[in-house]
């Protein structure tokens, strides 16, 4: 649920890619298993090490990130927001350059929230200019 300006919560449901379903239930297993086979909906799938009811901070979700880049020598700099543009790269290309789409699978609003993650290789406006 995520509380918007006006003050009215809201939600969607976003379909998970079948290998990282398999892989969430198997960490939801653990988890369980953790928490003596209860888990409330008020459980972090991410949480603190410090044992604290917690969710990680944005910078422990960064050092896993950044960790997981070294250890498979991936190019590129690396920041949690990557993920998403990421995303709407691979949206927006399998949508043959449809903006709409990838704006409703991003769950944003403003189409310029969804343009601007979107990461336009400038070899290929250059082509398009000159192709015009």
């Amino acid at each position: 649920m995520k509380v918007g300006k006006a003050g009215k919560a809201s939600s969607r449901s976003v379909p998970l890619h079948p290998e990282a379903q398999a892989t969430l239930s198997v960490w939801l297993e653990r988890l369980r298993g953790q928490a003596s086979g209860e888990l409330v909906p008020e459980t972090y799938v991410f949480k603190c090490r410090t044992g604290r009811t917690v969710p990680i901070s944005r910078i422990q979700a960064w050092r896993i990130l950044h960790a997981a880049y070294t250890l498979h020598q991936l190019p590129g700099k690396v920041a949690c927001h990557s993920l998403r543009k990421t995303f709407a790269m691979r949206v927006h290309t399998y949508y043959h350059g449809n903006l709409l789409k990838p704006q409703k699978a991003y769950g944003r609003i403003p189409i310029n929230s969804t343009i601007k993650d979107l990461a336009l290789d400038d070899a290929e406006v250059n082509a398009s200019i000159l192709a015009a």
